[in-house]
């Protein structure tokens, strides 16, 4: 069976809620009974929420040999409708308080029902063409409704999980919070991970900042913590990170619930350096392993983990290739970098690389397009120890005034210069004609254009500010740039008018 969860121990717990436990035996006869109701290899959209049914269904379908695409249950019904013309799903697994419109929009029945979720059969469903190698469909980082997913087979899952599992050494003692989506590629490889080691998966929706995820994380004694960079900035602001072991003003929401926890793992983008080495430094103290993570949906989950022991010595390091993995850097003329200090374009290779894409439904007929390398898109440096730093995406470039300009780099030094204690978050969006600078403090925002513009040696009017409450951002927790580029223009329209 998927992660061989039948040959776990059997009486071991393998998800908790809040109200319920389920065995690894209670796991697989819930995963064997599933199975029984799917007919043949078929395409299923999963509708995921973290809970017991979603995390069955997905097991079943997968283990059955059919194969599922990922989707959030929150999605607007018209990009899964949109979805669903395009692939033509033959099962669909969904919450049960959706079952009855979604057959109004696909006639079709109910072949099984479990724990709030159905099994939904259309009852006209073209014939779907699935390589016999494709094992699983995920979104693409940041899309919503967007037709193009990420084709991946059982040996990039089932490699991916090993090497998370060999390097933060998992054990069945471990239980991991579920702080993440299970269709966010980060949230799956939590507990894909945790299920090839027997360990535990804690499952809840709630957030950081509401209280009941703290009593849950205290009552089942929660292990590990896994978040994206806005997951620690909402930490940092619930004040967990002080010295003090109970922050005033805090110790209401936690308290001391953080104390079962030895392990904490960051990815979905870089985290501030002052928050990692804040982080790095309040985990050290209370002998909590804290790891930097860096992947893409395109390799899996994870590529690269900076260790636990180099988190303050290394701050802003992705650091190493995972166990099988391999990083290098290729400059212009795509010639391996071995210098030090140069950047480059990363690539990374390893059994976890993605088939490639899919953006019709003849696209799932593929095969391997990659052979197992993936140029990553972002740009690179590695130091004398062979640890690497994002300097930077490749796509993130603007070209003004003839001169080559990062719009990451322009983020980073926005923010260094800042230096006022009241903290302001840049981001920064643009193209060829104009920086434009977003930021959430107003004070914050008017400075930047003109310290922008000088540190750069720039023409007024190339760099553009905009006041934002809060910065957008997509159900990943990532920064919505295309949103920030489209609030630009709602501005731009409304002072034409």
């Amino acid at each position: 069976m998927i992660f061989a969860i039948d040959k776990k121990n059997s009486a071991h717990t393998a998800l908790y809620t809040a109200d319920q436990e389920m065995s690894y035996g209670e796991l697989t006869e819930a995963v064997s009974r599933f199975e029984t109701h799917l007919n043949g290899r078929n395409l299923a959209f999963c509708l995921c929420k973290n809970t017991m049914a979603a995390v069955i269904g997905y097991l079943g379908i997968l283990d059955q040999g059919s194969v599922p695409l990922l989707l959030d249950e929150q999605m607007e019904e018209e990009q899964i409708k949109k979805l669903y013309d395009i692939y033509a799903p033959g099962i669909l697994w969904l919450p049960e308080e959706k079952a009855d419109r979604w057959q109004r929009v696909l006639p079709g029945r109910i072949r099984y029902r479990d724990r709030g979720y159905v099994l939904l059969e259309p009852d006209t469903a073209p014939q779907v063409e699935l390589h016999e190698d494709l094992a699983l469909l995920l979104t693409t980082s940041g899309s919503t409704g967007s037709p193009k997913l990420v084709r991946l087979s059982r040996e990039n899952i089932c490699s991916n999980a090993a090497s998370i599992l060999e390097y933060l050494e998992i054990t069945e003692k471990e239980r991991a919070i579920t702080t993440l989506p299970m269709h966010y590629t980060y949230g799956l490889s939590v507990l894909h991970s945790h299920l090839l080691a027997g360990a535990g998966i804690i499952l809840t929706e709630q957030s950081v900042v509401q209280e009941d995820f703290w009593r849950l994380l205290a009552d089942r004694k929660a292990t590990s913590l896994s978040g994206v960079p806005y997951t620690y900035q909402l930490l940092n602001r619930l004040r967990l990170f002080e010295e003090q072991e109970d922050p005033a003003g805090a110790a209401g929401l936690y308290g001391n619930a953080y104390r079962s926890l030895r392990t904490l793992t960051q990815a979905g983008g870089k985290l501030p350096e002052e928050l990692q080495k804040k982080a790095a430094l309040w985990s050290k103290k209370r002998q909590i392993r804290f790891f930097i993570m860096y992947g893409q949906t395109e390799a899996t989950a994870r590529m690269g983990y900076l260790p636990a022991e180099s988190c303050l010595d290394k701050t802003g390091s992705l650091g190493i290739a995972i166990p099988g993995g391999r990083f290098w850097l290729a400059d212009e003329l795509h010639q391996e970098i071995h210098k030090p200090g140069v950047a480059g374009e990363l690539y990374y290779q390893g059994p976890n690389v993605s088939l490639g894409y899919a953006r019709r439904r003849e696209d799932l007929a593929r095969g391997d397009e990659r052979g197992g390398i993936l140029a990553t898109g972002d740009l690179a440096q590695f130091d004398e120890d062979g640890y690497f730093y994002i300097v930077g995406r490749k796509s993130r470039f603007v070209k003004l005034y003839g001169r080559r300009i990062g719009l990451d780099s322009c983020e980073k030094i926005l923010a260094d210069a800042w230096g006022q204690e009241e903290a302001a978050e840049f981001v920064c969006v643009g193209s060829d004609s104009k920086i434009q600078v977003a930021c959430t403090q107003q004070q914050a925002a008017e400075w930047a254009v003109p310290w922008l513009t000088e540190h750069l040696d720039l023409p007024r009017k190339a760099v553009e500010g905009l006041w934002l409450p809060q910065i957008p951002r997509n159900h990943q927790g990532k920064t919505d740039y295309h949103r920030i580029e489209a609030l630009y223009l709602e501005k731009k329209e409304r002072h034409t008018r």
